[in-house]
């Protein structure tokens, strides 16, 4: 009887050009260094995530946070100004409710610095004083 002669196994190659290169490649693209992540978030698209920002810091020195009411980016009286590299300064304003319960509008103005992206995210500070007008 004659052995069989021994195949290379195409299948196996096959599933790795198939599935794992195109997975690898497509997680490479994924993931950009840490000075492009700052610069992403500091170009003009990252606007809005500099004011989802500066609401979390403002909504940290309000009385009751859990009334506060934030409008839109897109509001006529929203202001996200570029100052300098990775700096902003964001005027706009909040409704939060008074111990009478009451809606009181508050105006604000903040400067805000991204410090460093990692894995946990985006680091945020806040140079100056929040200025909050009643």
């Amino acid at each position: 009887m004659a052995e069989k002669p021994v195949r290379f196994p195409y299948r196996i190659l096959w599933f790795l050009f198939m599935f794992m290169l195109p997975l690898a490649f497509y997680s490479w693209l994924g993931h950009n260094s840490p000075t492009e992540e700052i610069e992403k978030a500091c170009g003009n698209d990252g606007k809005i995530n500099v004011y989802d920002r500066a609401k979390q810091h403002v909504t940290e020195r309000l009385n009751y946070p859990t009334t506060a009411s934030f409008p839109s980016f897109s509001d006529s009286k929203v202001n996200v100004r570029w100052l300098d590299r990775c700096k902003f300064h964001v005027a706009g304003y909040v409704d939060e409710q008074n111990g009478f319960g009451a809606i009181i509008r508050s105006s604000y103005e903040i400067d805000l610095t991204l410090k460093s992206v990692d894995e946990r995210g985006e680091h945020w500070s806040s140079p100056g004083p929040l200025i909050v007008n009643q």
